[in-house]
């Protein structure tokens, strides 16, 4: 029978640990009033989280971690694209989307299984 050593070895799992708390706790020691560009691909405020995560960014400045922060589309609209864009503000609608929750909303992987 064929056998391979590496069957036998024991594989430590890695999760990614961003989450919305985490990028909550970011949010909190950034200085409230410094505004942020939502429309950047690689300067928004979830890309800041990230590089300050020592995520790299894809090809073009592009970061595909959101996900892992966000629990949907609409979250990741509520929280960082909505005017005023400070960080002082995107906090509190992300404490508030962590409160109320994503009920209805799209999921990351249907929204983008359908592009």
């Amino acid at each position: 029978m064929l056998y391979n050593e590496r069957w036998s070895r024991e594989y430590v799992r890695v999760y990614h640990t961003y989450s919305l708390p985490s990028f909550i706790a970011w949010l909190e020691k950034q200085p409230p009033d410094t505004n942020y560009d939502w429309n950047s691909t690689s300067n928004c405020v979830a890309c800041q989280y990230l590089k300050a995560q020592g995520v790299q960014p894809l090809w073009g400045g592009n970061y595909s971690d959101l996900d892992t922060i966000f629990p949907s589309i609409q979250a990741y609209w509520r929280i960082g694209a909505t005017q005023p864009t400070t960080f002082g503000a995107a906090l509190a609608r992300a404490r508030k989307e962590q409160t109320y929750g994503n009920e209805g909303n799209i999921s990351w992987r249907w929204s983008l299984c359908e592009l």
